[in-house]
């Protein structure tokens, strides 16, 4: 993740604090250079308020903070203070030594608020101003300052050009609300009291999830400006779409449909290919959608519930039964069960073939997905199933919530005097930031001489996390300068093109190769993986031809809803990634559902143990064919189900 490269970049070049002269020696001196300078001055044209050694301001995020204000100077001395009912406050700073680091916390919101200023005058702590610090510093504030709490505050030029960049974002606001448009929100003046600049502090919302500042409206959720603190790109809107976003009050129809439609006009990576239509026509954004989309590539973006999609996505949590279903020879059949789910403790497992759901016979699988999708817990399905054993029962099946581990299980094994890790990833989710890191701290300890990493089930997910894997796995055999993968947009919004770049691991084994068994299970981030490991180091793959979705979405809060359209396709360091047909294996094999993941004897990972220790694909037998043609199709997945993998 890059905040800790920058971490670790910053805890390096921090030098130790030396013996000086006296505190009060430090201010006469500073004192005097600034008068023979005519340089002593305030934060911003409000003056020092009256008086000398005196810090004060607003602290409002649409309503007055409350509790205390902290001021931290230079040698790490902290003050704190009371904030008025008002949300005023004044701080004597007599004694601390310049510039200062300034924040409060919101005990109504549990936002916290930083700021900073030079010497005395007046500096608001407000959700815009901890914007502006968050780009100066190109991190969020409150993990920055959490980590290396005797950091200094970002210099005073970054912050104010920050400030008079977001000035100009809201500059449509500023006029609708009567906000003089030479208003410094970082220092002037102000009054918490519905008017003016506070108003517009209620309408607005600040969010920082590295790598991205956003600013959204309240009331909706929709963003109206995008900052990418790793590289500076700016995503937002011409003046009047960000006016009308900015001070939407209500999710009508009409105000979800247009938002739908003019993004998609900005960011779809195939806008070019869209038809035309007049979002008024259409009843509901997800309607809309559906008729704008490029319907031959696009099987991807979707509309779905925001409480259930942004759940699965920040927890790896979802209402359902806990099973990926897939198809072979013998129909369909159960390829995962997550434990403690309803359906494991129901007693399914691994293997058992799913006959008929609510009495519909699964031969026809078109429609069985909706009568597998819940939306709310304790709703009930019946199905028809033929265990392993052979027994056929019928269960009644309540949905509940699953919670999912991405790092679904590892281990070494021994084959033929050599110690392979074997880990089976199922989504690349934030969450599995540590699993990934304990995982490969026990390969590390434990000696492991080959990998075999398991995608066969995994849809996809960040590609934050990918990279980090990448970075397990390669090693040294790349260098922080070299392209793990690219995110090219469609023309006209080139100017949020990315370039990813390996993050080198030195705590990571010694590997050479990788053999990662893979499905049509396997898409997205999955794939990236693929792809930009591959110009690096030796990649194996083994099983089955991945999905192909070598493209991306953003995540778009819409009212009550989130949006996720198609923005980019991704390419590796050669420029290559078209590969919407999948990838195809280099020793194919069958997922082979008679036992259990993780027994050599399966299939998939015997073929990759085998070409492993003999540096070739064994023989194609009868588990190499057992995906028949024959079989019947798997159950469409869309939306949010395709996100998931499963039901």
């Amino acid at each position: 993740m890059r905040f800790q490269k920058h971490l670790h970049c910053l805890i390096s070049s921090r030098k130790s604090k030396q013996p000086s002269r006296s505190r009060a020696v430090r201010n006469i001196s500073i004192f005097l250079i600034l008068l023979l300078s005519g340089l002593v001055f305030g934060c911003g044209d409000g003056g020092s308020d009256g008086g000398v050694d005196r810090i004060s301001g607003t602290a409002a995020d649409g309503a007055p903070i409350r509790g205390e204000v902290h001021v931290r100077d230079a040698e790490g001395e902290v003050r704190t203070a009371v904030i008025d009912p008002d949300g005023a406050f004044s701080m004597d700073t007599g004694g601390l030594v310049p510039p200062y680091l300034i924040w409060a916390e919101s005990p109504d919101t549990g936002n916290r608020y930083y700021g900073m200023a030079d010497f005395q005058g007046r500096a608001n702590l407000t959700p815009a101003g901890h914007a502006a610090v968050a780009m100066a510093l190109g991190i969020d504030p409150g993990l920055y300052y959490d980590s290396l709490p005797d950091a200094e505050p970002p210099p005073r030029e970054a912050v104010s050009d920050a400030g008079e960049r977001l000035t100009g974002i809201l500059l449509p606001a500023f006029r609708d609300l009567n906000i003089p448009e030479d208003f410094d929100f970082l220092h002037d003046p102000f009054l918490s009291d519905d008017t003016g600049f506070d108003r517009l502090l209620e309408l607005i919302t600040v969010s920082v999830s590295d790598p991205w500042l956003r600013l959204r409206n309240t009331a909706t959720g929709v963003p109206f400006f995008s900052y990418d603190l790793l590289t500076g790109a700016v995503t937002g809107w011409e003046t009047e779409a960000r006016e009308r976003i900015i001070l939407e009050a209500d999710c009508t129809v009409g105000f979800q449909n247009w938002y739908v439609h003019t993004l998609m006009e900005e960011i779809y990576l195939w806008k070019d290919e869209m038809p035309v239509v007049n979002p008024d026509d259409y009843g509901s954004p997800s309607a809309l959608l559906q008729d704008m989309i490029a319907s031959e590539k696009d099987h991807f973006s979707f509309i779905g519930p925001a409480d259930e999609v942004g759940l699965f996505l920040e927890e790896g949590v979802y209402l359902g039964l806990g099973v990926k279903i897939l198809s072979d020879a013998e129909g369909l059949r159960f390829g995962l069960v997550y434990p403690d789910s309803p359906a494991y403790l129901a007693g399914l497992r691994r293997g058992d073939r799913l006959m008929a759901v609510n009495g519909r016979d699964v031969s026809e699988p078109d429609g069985i997905g909706d009568e597998l999708d819940f939306t709310q817990p304790g709703q009930t399905a019946r199905l028809t199933v033929e265990t392993l054993e052979g027994d056929v029962v019928e269960l009644s099946l309540a949905a509940d919530w699953v919670v999912t581990d991405p790092v679904f299980y590892y281990d070494i094994l021994e084959v033929d005097g050599r110690r392979v890790g074997y880990l089976i990833f199922n989504d690349f989710l934030q969450k599995s930031m540590d699993g990934i890191d304990a995982a490969f701290a026990d390969f590390k300890a434990g000696g492991i001489d080959e990998l075999v990493l398991d995608l066969r089930y995994n849809p996809g997910g960040a590609p934050e996390v990918a990279v980090r894997l990448a970075g397990w796995i390669a090693g040294d055999k790349v260098g922080g300068s070299d392209v793990f993968a690219e995110m090219l947009h469609n023309e006209g919004y080139a100017g949020a093109d990315r370039t990813i770049f390996f993050e080198p691991n030195g705590d990571a084994p010694d590997l050479d190769r990788v053999a990662i068994v893979t499905g049509p299970g396997t898409a997205s981030a999955g794939e990236m993986l693929i792809n930009g490991l591959a110009p690096f180091m030796e990649v194996i793959l083994v099983g089955e031809t991945t999905y192909g979705k070598p493209v991306g979405m953003y995540v778009y809060d819409l009212c009550d809803k989130i949006f996720m359209p198609v923005a980019f396709r991704m390419v590796n360091a050669l420029g290559e990634g078209a590969f919407f047909d999948g990838i195809p294996p280099d020793c194919p094999a069958a997922d082979d559902l008679d036992h259990a993941m993780g027994d050599p004897e399966e299939a998939s990972l015997s073929a990759a143990l085998h070409y492993l220790a003999n540096g070739s694909c064994p023989p194609e037998g009868p588990a190499a064919r057992m995906r028949a043609k024959s079989g019947p199709a798997v159950i469409p997945l869309s939306g949010f189900r395709r996100l998931i993998g499963g039901f």
